[in-house]
């Protein structure tokens, strides 16, 4: 444990010198807001300068609609500077087929690894069967990895049309050709995947979204490490601005922004389950807003059918094993209804009230290591050889989402020295789901197996949650968050978060040769507070956050549950 403190201090003080080192404060502190003293904190306030050119603004507003970063060759030439060029529908179908035809090449290479989904043959009565029918519209059986996966395959399809300067409708639409292509074409041999559609589509639009504007906020950004993090967040976007690089392109502006690194110390349960252990926790933040005119001084109330706002969480567990668990959290908003009421302020920045409205969509990630030895071999086994599984299982907690829809409210008001911000959602969730009382159900019937007696608990379950430990399921998601922010540079908020999630029956692969009708629900929620204080002068915030999680799992009627206190420790550091 103290080998372990000694590395993520050493971790701690290496990420900020660096940070610190290569990103570069802004050279004007009040174009970010919230004043404290003399110094504005970056990542405090999301308000740009109050001086804007209202004129670029629509233009911008127009340029984003019609695809692409914002930008119009006559807005740019009043302002001396560049313009968006034109969508790049050729190119962005080169790049999208050179990607495919990438995929089918692998997916060829070693269809040894895959012989196991084939299940229809090249003919009339087959393929038929498989198109129309029940029969060939299923959830596939794959391994917990592949699946999820396809998210982010998903997101580099999108981006091979985004990033040509398409809008996200048509780069949403022909993902989504490219995915139903690949699943009715290429796989020709398997079920249609109904699960891979849905992570391909819906959860690679939110990824692909959140990876082109994080990327293009970074690299509009001054310093070599945001840029090269622009480009390793989105290298698509990094190399079709190199290709049009003898173009002077407009870089896209956002009306409010807040990016956070941090990095500290997190105590708490391991995947034993023992409480007190001590793990180095890294992560980061990134929320953007597109909305021309929005937090600055005046009033909006209007309809926007083009991407209002984005988020990004990412965070890593280490313990003295290595990677304990990482979370991923991509969201984006692509139409709602802005209000605003704010008015400047003499010896303040602005005063009001702000309110987005609208719909968001998103992918979760949420994955423990995989520590057992059978759980990380990627089997491709059918159900009937459920036998060559070791009782009682020992898989780890996951948890793969796709946020399909939900509204989302968000209020912001600003006073005298601080700013109050409530924001809460829901959604209807598809997800890919560990059985969290899988491993106690099987030990509880393994252990009541005496004499003679034959019985294997995973004989009745679905393929993919007797090889894999998850399920496909429906369910719901909720979240409210409090955030007060001040200008003495004190930060407090509080959050409740919380799924449910239910298994879908008789879509399951093997479901003719299976007993598909065990029920099974899971659900887990969180509670939290965190209390922070930004060090005068700098861009450097010390954060103590305490959360509660409460893990339940049901199958049939057996119940498990588990609670877990968390303390963590950060310094971070935002623009």
């Amino acid at each position: 444990m103290v080998n372990l403190l000694k590395k993520t201090i050493l971790l701690v003080l290496c990420t900020f010198i660096l940070t610190a080192a290569v990103l570069p404060l802004p050279k004007n502190p009040k174009r970010l807001g919230i004043h404290a003293g003399n110094y504005s904190l970056p990542f405090l306030s999301l308000s740009p300068p109050i001086q804007i050119n209202q004129q670029k603004n629509a233009d911008s507003d127009k340029s984003e609609k019609n695809g692409g970063d914002p930008g119009s060759k006559d807005a740019a030439q009043r302002e001396g500077g560049s313009y968006q060029p034109a969508p790049k529908t050729l190119r962005a179908f080169i790049e999208g087929g050179l990607i495919m035809g990438a995929s089918q090449a692998n997916y060829w290479r070693r269809y040894i690894d895959w012989v196991e989904d084939w299940q229809f043959k090249f003919n009339w009565k087959d393929q038929t069967r498989r198109l129309f029918t029940s029969h060939g519209w299923r959830f596939d059986s794959n391994a917990y990895f592949t699946n999820w996966g396809h998210a982010l395959s998903g997101a580099i399809y999108y981006n091979a049309y985004r990033t040509n300067y398409l809008s996200w409708s048509r780069s949403l639409l022909y993902t989504t050709l490219t995915s139903l292509y690949w699943e009715l074409l290429v796989e020709w041999r398997e079920v249609i995947s109904i699960n891979d559609n849905i992570f391909t589509i819906i959860g690679g639009f939110p990824v692909g979204e959140v990876f082109f504007q994080t990327g293009s906020f970074l690299q509009s950004h001054p310093g070599w490490l945001a840029k090269l993090m622009g480009g390793l967040l989105n290298p698509m976007r990094a190399f079709n601005r190199w290709l049009d690089r003898k173009q002077s392109i407009f870089h896209p502006e956002f009306s409010a922004h807040r990016f956070r690194l941090y990095a500290g110390h997190r105590s708490g349960k391991n995947l034993a389950g023992e409480q007190h252990r001590s793990f180095a926790e890294l992560g980061l933040t990134a929320d953007l807003v597109r909305v021309p005119g929005y937090d600055q001084p005046g009033k909006l109330n209007e309809w926007r059918g083009d991407i209002l706002s984005t988020h990004l969480g990412m965070q890593l567990l280490v313990g003295s094993d290595g990677l304990e668990e990482y979370e991923i959290l991509a969201g984006t908003m692509p139409w709602g209804w802005v209000w605003q009421d704010l008015s400047p302020v003499k010896d303040w920045n602005t005063r009001g009230h702000s309110l987005i409205i609208g719909a968001v969509m998103a992918f979760e990630l949420y994955s423990q290591r995989q520590y057992w030895k059978y759980e990380r071999k990627d089997p491709f086994f059918r159900p009937i050889d459920y036998v060559q599984i070791p009782l009682p299982t020992q898989f780890t907690d996951k948890y793969a989402a796709v946020h399909l829809i939900g509204p989302r409210m968000e209020w912001r008001y600003r006073g005298r020295g601080f700013e109050w911000t409530t924001s809460a959602e829901t959604t209807l969730d598809f997800a890919m789901t560990g059985a969290f009382a899988l491993n106690d159900y099987t030990n509880s019937q393994y252990r009541n197996v005496s004499g003679s007696d034959v019985f294997n608990p995973l004989e009745e379950m679905k393929s993919t949650l007797a090889n894999y430990g998850y399920y496909y399921g429906l369910g719901l998601s909720a979240s409210i968050e409090l955030e007060l922010r001040t200008a003495a540079g004190v930060d407090w908020s509080a959050w409740a978060k919380a799924w449910v999630s239910n298994s879908i029956e008789g879509l399951d692969r093997f479901a003719d040769d299976i007993n598909d009708s065990i029920k099974i629900r899971d659900s887990r929620s969180r509670l939290g507070t965190s209390l922070g204080y930004r060090l005068p002068g700098s861009a450097v915030q010390v954060r103590l956050m305490f959360e509660q999680v409460l893990r339940m799992g049901k199958i049939s009627d057996f119940v498990s549950r588990e609670r877990d206190f968390r303390l963590s420790m950060h310094l971070c550091y935002g623009f």
